[in-house]
Parts: structure tokens; C-alpha cells; sequence
């Protein structure tokens, strides 16, 4: 993860081709074998990659979670247009979103294991 992760997923462009691939997903869930596609491509071209740049423990669930968080809030920032992600305020949700990130990237086990 980058140093300003938050700020990109909370501030950074909006619009539609940001979530091209996202809205394909979306689309696609009523297909089995789509699905199935978009999870083995997630799998090797996201969460495996992303995994191996991880250091400490439960690299691949905490890179499926860092994909995740990533998804969940272009997805509320950008289709309902969660109120909270699009306002004037959003740039004070930062911290807590680079905390979440930072916490699941940790930089040793101490950091990522659970309490």
C-alpha cells in the first residue's frame, strides 16, 4: 500500500470508468462461471501478488481484506454515494482509513495479529 492509500480511495477521481471493472463484477454474480473467472483472476492478478509484498503472518487473507476494504469503499463512494464518503468531511475519514490499511499491511506479525 502506498503512503496516501486513504486519500486516493476517499478523495481521489470519481467516475465511471474508476469502477468499470467493478460495475462488470457486479453484473456478472447471477453467472456461476463468470464468477468463478473473476475469482481466479482476483485470486492470481490481485491477492496473490499483493500477498507476497505482505511481511508477517496471513498474507493472503489480509491481502483479500486490503482488496476488499479497497472495493467496499470505491463501491459506497462511488454507486449509492454514501454521504459520509462524498462530503466536505470525507478528507477527515483519512486517518481511519489509512489506520485500517496500515493495520491490515502491518509491517511485522505483532502488528496483525488480532487482540
Amino acid at each position: 500500500m502506498t503512503d496516501d492509500a486513504a486519500a486516493v480511495l476517499l478523495t481521489g477521481p470519481r467516475g465511471a470508468t474508476t469502477l468499470d471493472g467493478y460495475y462488470m463484477t457486479i453484473r456478472s454474480t447471477s453467472n456461476p462461471e463468470a464468477v468463478a473467472i473473476i475469482r481466479d483472476v482476483v485470486r492470481r492478478h490481485g491477492e496473490l501478488p499483493l500477498a507476497d509484498r505482505l511481511p508477517g503472518d496471513q498474507r493472503p487473507g489480509r491481502a483479500a481484506l486490503l482488496i476488499a476494504v479497497n472495493m467496499g469503499v470505491l463501491l459506497m463512494r462511488d454507486i449509492p454515494g454514501a454521504e459520509a464518503l462524498t462530503s466536505c468531511d470525507t478528507e477527515e475519514l483519512i486517518p481511519y482509513l489509512d489506520a485500517a490499511l496500515a493495520a491490515l499491511a502491518g509491517s511485522d506479525s505483532s502488528e496483525t495479529s488480532p487482540a
